[in-house]
């Protein structure tokens, strides 16, 4: 049995957020960086507690940065995501969403309509008023008016500098970065208008219903070339041949996706895993570097 980490407390502020008293709370599943536990109410409803993991409070990203982007989606958009009803640094209280479906067409092309809503969601800039998160680490969103040098300073060359003073890349691997980021322009086109995105669309944010998305979670959100989300996708196979035939047919992908900006897009979220996850997400990276750079 995991211990809840000041249980007592806890539960004061559980009953203090949704005014109704506590059935049961109790270990749910293991998370990054986080323990996730089951609350019943005596209303019942079911609620997830998600909390930091002690002694990685102070070297993890705040929860209240996860909290505060479900949050923007809810208002922001139609995404089905979970309603937060408290968070804080180290604590997030939120709808517990059952995951109880299966992939199949109907629940991908339930999933391209979604997410073609939410990129259709426009900014003036690209970034956001405040800094995220994606998985564990700081996501800088200083807002920018053109897409190539957003992605290229606050995306690649920033995580890639993050994963080279870490050890999770070589010198040699940066140096190849640099020469891509360089020469970006030839790559991504610079007249993408800036949409709002998931961030972070692998299968595990993902939760299923009956022959639709349940809901989305963990996001990192931003102003992006929508494209983004569509090379996670295709990186993670988060969904199929559904999924890009439906959203085609409502926003259209853009000619060059597949050929080239799938790639270096990826190597964003690339680096991300391979600063968490280690080795065999450098090997990936290391090819699509070679692809473009040599």
């Amino acid at each position: 049995m995991t211990a809840i980490p000041q249980g007592e407390k806890l539960r004061e502020k559980i009953e203090s957020h949704t005014g109704c008293p506590i059935v049961d709370l109790r270990f749910y599943a293991t998370g990054q960086n986080a323990n996730l536990y089951l609350v019943d109410l005596t209303d019942d409803r079911r609620l997830m507690a998600k909390i930091m993991r002690e002694g990685e409070e102070e070297t993890q990203s705040s929860l209240e940065a996860e909290g505060w982007m479900l949050e923007y989606l809810a208002r922001k958009t139609k995404l089905p995501v979970p309603r937060v009803y408290w968070c804080d640094a180290n604590t997030i209280l939120m709808d517990f969403i059952e995951n109880s479906g299966v992939m199949n067409t109907k629940t991908q092309e339930n999933a391209a309509e979604m997410l073609a809503a939410l990129h259709g969601v426009e900014a003036d800039f690209f970034g956001l008023e405040r800094d995220t998160t994606i998985s564990s680490y700081t996501q800088p969103n200083h807002f920018e008016s053109h897409w190539v040098e957003f992605f290229r300073d606050h995306r690649l060359l920033h995580m890639a500098r993050e994963a080279l003073n870490d050890g999770t890349i070589e010198a040699g691997t940066m140096q190849k970065i640099e020469k891509l980021a360089g020469q970006i322009d030839r790559f991504i086109d610079g007249g993408v208008k800036p949409g709002l995105i998931h961030g972070d669309l692998w299968g595990g944010n993902v939760l299923l219903g009956q022959d639709k998305l349940a809901a989305f979670i963990d996001p990192a959100i931003y102003y992006a070339d929508p494209e983004m989300d569509l090379a996670t996708i295709r990186l993670f196979d988060t969904f199929g041949d559904a999924f890009f035939q439906r959203y085609n047919e409502i926003r259209g992908i853009r000619r060059g996706f597949d050929t080239e900006r799938r790639y270096i897009y990826a190597l964003y979220p690339l680096l991300v895993n391979a600063r968490g996850v280690g080795n065999r997400y450098v090997v990936e990276i290391d090819a699509i570097l070679k692809r473009f750079v040599g």
